[in-house]
């Protein structure tokens, strides 16, 4: 992996922080934002998300000229059962 790759992908993961839900690892910002935001040109934004997603560190979700990523399966959702019973009404 490059060494702009290398160092743009940590600024993404740092942007995903910012989602409404910051473990979700979603960027929903166009590549002209993330541009703007990290102060780089949009063709290395786009090469640096291209290489990323190829060696499988992020995933694109939308085709769009936006960015969107999934973070890699490392975290394991919670199972939330109740752990109580209701006593049902007869």
């Amino acid at each position: 992996m490059s060494v702009n790759t290398r160092a743009i992908l940590p600024m993404l993961w740092l942007l995903a922080s910012e989602h409404a839900d910051p473990t979700s690892g979603i960027v929903d910002q166009s590549i002209k934002s993330i541009s703007f935001r990290l102060r780089l040109t949009e063709k290395e934004i786009q090469s640096a998300i291209d290489e990323a997603e190829k060696c499988g560190f992020i995933m694109m979700l939308s085709t769009r000229n936006e960015t969107v990523t999934e973070p890699l399966p490392n975290r394991t959702p919670r199972d939330r059962e109740e752990t109580e019973e209701r006593p049902s009404r007869i």
